[in-house]
């Protein structure tokens, strides 16, 4: 995310979500850069995000709380990108 300068305008308006996982520490301050690196390329964040606790591979889907926060952030951003198709202003 730190070299994306490059690309600066190619990515405004695009709709974006953020997910992380870990083992709980600095999952917050992952999203707070994830939500950072959206709105430096003037695009819309859909959702407050979603972070999830694991340790192992695939233990991910242990983690109900991620896995339905996961299913949120999905329908949101599909329904923003419905409306944004549409021309709806929010």
């Amino acid at each position: 995310m730190d070299r994306t300068w490059c690309i600066r305008g190619k990515l405004k308006d695009k709709i974006r979500g953020g997910i992380v996982v870990g083992r709980g520490y600095g999952l917050e301050a992952a999203l707070t850069a994830i939500h950072a690196f959206v709105i430096k390329h003037e695009m819309m964040l859909g959702h407050r995000g979603v972070s999830g606790t694991a340790y192992e591979k695939g233990e991910i889907i242990k983690d109900k709380r991620a896995i339905e926060d996961t299913k949120d952030l999905a329908k949101r951003l599909s329904e923003l990108c419905k409306l944004k198709n549409l021309g709806a202003v929010c």
